[in-house]
């Protein structure tokens, strides 16, 4: 039997006087769960005072514990694994009912996962793991989105964050002073105190002064043009 279970011996019938051992019962039938291997013994006495005896080995297996194994903590839409542990008949999970050692999952919302898994012996073992699910940081650059070329500009990725990461440049501060030669995309990813990640791209356009030539008039006006 598994531990748990519960198990109903007989002594059979017919018999005056019945006492078993252990535990002292003096019913033809008695119900034990034991929580380990028994030995139990009846001693039967005949409506003529004759005494008969006979043993019962009771062996108790041992219960499986599984362990799920995975991670407690992750971001908003990031995909993980739970594990079983190997060596066991049947596994079942909770609350999906997937059967296999593994699972895989993608979460939203904290959740608590269970798996029951069988022995050899179809006894049963469970255990449960929580997983709780944090939320993705959002960015905002914050800057202009022209400049005329030569200057330069500011970008703010916004306080708060673990980490920033900006692109092209490869800076890892909440800030950075940039004077792009043409029109230039950024982009900054950052982390929060929880590890997850999110990120912003902020175009930044260029625009570069008219041409001014040694008679005083820009490129394009023909308003004093002479023959």
């Amino acid at each position: 039997m598994c531990p748990g279970d519960t198990a109903e011996l007989d002594c059979g019938e017919g018999f005056k006087v019945y006492k078993w051992s252990p535990g002292g019962e003096t019913t033809r039938v008695i119900t034990v769960n034991p929580t380990t291997t028994t030995l139990y013994s009846c001693i039967a006495t005949t409506f003529d005072g004759c005494e008969g005896s006979d043993t019962h080995n009771l062996m108790v297996y041992q219960q499986p514990s599984p362990t799920i194994t995975g991670p407690s903590d992750v971001c908003n839409g990031e995909s993980f694994t739970l594990d079983a542990g190997a060596g066991y008949s049947s596994y079942l999970w909770t609350p999906k009912g997937e059967t296999t050692r593994q699972i895989s999952a993608t979460l939203s919302a904290s959740s608590t996962f269970g798996v029951t898994v069988t022995n050899g012996y179809n006894c049963e073992g469970v255990d449960e793991h929580s997983v709780t699910v944090h939320s993705n940081p959002s960015p905002t650059i914050a800057g202009p989105d022209e400049i005329y070329l030569g200057q330069h500009a500011t970008l703010d990725a916004g306080a708060g964050y673990s980490s920033y990461l900006w692109t092209p440049g490869s800076e890892t501060t909440r800030q950075i002073e940039v004077s792009p030669t043409q029109t230039t995309v950024y982009s900054v990813e950052v982390t929060n105190s929880s590890a997850c990640g999110g990120s912003d791209e902020h175009t930044l356009t260029v625009i570069e002064d008219a041409e001014i030539f040694s008679d005083g008039f820009e490129t394009g006006d023909t308003s004093a043009w002479t023959q």
